[in-house]
């Protein structure tokens, strides 16, 4: 059964919310996504979904994945989504996941995080930059 979140002082939301800076993430094991389209690929990738929070007016857009995780979902207030997004206009639909295994993806190995990286700061890279060349 889907539970309802009005208050944006929920501790639930309150727990998402710190979800956002690093020392939580390795602390909880949990990390936080407002993003449709990562949302589906890590599920469609076998990430665990801990916890999913959707607006009422997304509700029947995202049934099936609802249908998949009804016990974890969460609908809430457009008031609680625009407290959970750090963007203007959200997707109404934000996730927890468990962070992989450290077996599959260890803290001691070099990998890169990109975020909030935008496409218009691709294309002003100089054609000789490594980046550049490699994400073609």
């Amino acid at each position: 059964m889907i539970k309802e979140i009005t208050s944006i002082t929920n501790p639930t939301i309150k727990f998402a919310n710190q979800l956002k800076n690093k020392k939580d993430i390795l602390e909880n094991n949990l990390f936080f996504v407002e993003t449709e389209k990562v949302i589906y690929d890590l599920v469609s990738s076998g990430a665990k979904l801990f916890k999913l929070f959707i607006e009422e007016s997304k509700l029947e857009k995202h049934a099936e994945l609802i249908k998949k995780f009804e016990n974890n979902t969460f609908k809430i207030t457009n008031q609680v989504a625009s407290k959970l997004s750090e963007t203007v206009t959200n997707a109404g639909i934000f996730a927890l996941f468990e962070l992989p295994n450290n077996s599959k993806f260890g803290f001691n190995e070099k990998f890169l995080i990109i975020d909030n990286l935008r496409h218009k700061l691709l294309d002003k890279l100089p054609t000789n930059d490594y980046f550049y060349q490699y994400r073609k």
